[in-house]
């Protein structure tokens, strides 16, 4: 057989730089493009925002039916973020561009993700001093019922020593006992419960705390608006969670809550809510099973109306 006609080495060069090049997708040097990250998607959205303001970038949002979509723009250079809700508790982040950026943001809601969840303690400097100075008006509450000791979180409503919590708990206690953010013990009894509302007072004799005032001016809760709880969960003693409101209010059972994602543990309930600022914005009434990072608070008018009743 005669062998074909030689090509020139320049021309096999040439042929070869005009062939197409596949390049490998991001995802091939493993950087994803897009994830579900384990965040309601408002939380997520003023989250990344704030992230994107404190590095420097201007940002523009834009809603697209289901999704919003962040334009970070800093030293001449966008980059978009787009956000699309996955449920209540999560949301898909696509970060079109890839590389270097998306790694940078994956790690940011890693981190992100780990503080909301409760598996990072916060650092008392995180918490408002506000928030702090109400500890004071928590307590424990130690129960004998029925089924077995129960334990509960209250704080302290009127300056003669009536603690509010949450009734679901305390169905025919034989024995209460209130320990105060100081230290001391005192027995309560039962005065007044609703177990519709699931709100009950218990009247502690002396003067357990500072009174939480009931009756402030602000409104309701906004939905992505930071929060926190003060109460005894576990009988650890007084701990204090940061959270967010994570949805509108919702209804359970012909009753309206505020679901908040923060921390929600046995004892827990009948921890009071704060804002930022200090003003009570509601109870804890348990969490959303199985959720332990998701929980319902009952709303200040439930609360205020069950207390003026008396």
């Amino acid at each position: 057989m005669r062998p074909g006609p030689r090509i020139p080495v320049v021309l096999c060069v040439a042929l070869l730089a005009l062939a197409p090049v596949t390049c490998p997708p991001p995802e091939a040097h493993g950087l994803a493009l897009t994830r579900v990250v384990q965040v309601p998607r408002l939380e997520a959205e003023k989250a990344i925002t704030d992230w994107l303001a404190r590095s420097g970038h201007e940002v523009v949002r834009t809603e697209r039916g289901q999704s919003v979509e962040l334009v970070a723009t800093r030293k001449g250079t966008a980059r978009r973020i787009v956000l699309v809700h996955h449920s209540p508790l999560a949301t898909e982040v696509a970060a079109p561009e890839g590389g270097p950026w998306a790694q940078d943001l994956w790690s940011f809601l890693d981190a992100y993700e780990e503080t909301v969840g409760g598996t990072r303690e916060y650092q008392a400097n995180t918490i408002p001093e506000e928030v702090r100075r109400r500890s004071a008006s928590t307590v424990c509450i130690l129960a004998k019922v029925r089924g077995g000791p129960i334990q509960l979180s209250g704080f302290v409503v009127d300056d003669g020593g009536l603690v509010l919590c949450t009734a679901h708990l305390l169905r025919n206690p034989e024995e209460i006992t209130i320990t105060t953010a100081s230290g001391g013990r005192a027995r309560g009894v039962l005065v007044k419960v609703d177990y519709e509302r699931d709100l009950a007072l218990i009247d502690c004799p002396g003067k357990p705390g500072p009174a939480v005032e009931l009756g402030g001016r602000r409104g309701a809760v906004l939905e992505g608006e930071q929060v926190y709880s003060v109460g005894c969960p576990g009988l650890n003693g007084l701990t204090i969670n940061a959270g967010t409101v994570s949805g509108p209010p919702r209804l359970v059972n012909g009753r309206v809550f505020v679901q908040v994602r923060m921390p929600v543990s046995p004892g827990s309930s009948g921890s009071p809510v704060f804002d930022a600022a200090g003003a009570l914005v509601g109870v804890v009434q348990g969490r959303v099973k199985p959720e332990r990072r998701m929980g319902l608070v009952i709303p200040m008018d439930t609360v205020i109306e069950f207390v003026k009743e008396r």
